[in-house]
């Protein structure tokens, strides 16, 4: 059983993840 705790740090990756792409595409 994953814990909730691992969870959140994959959500909070996947956020900045996207938030990276997001400006490169900006560029």
């Amino acid at each position: 059983i994953t814990s909730d705790k691992h969870m959140i740090k994959i959500g909070e990756y996947l956020v900045n993840y996207k938030s990276d792409i997001e400006k490169q595409e900006q560029r």
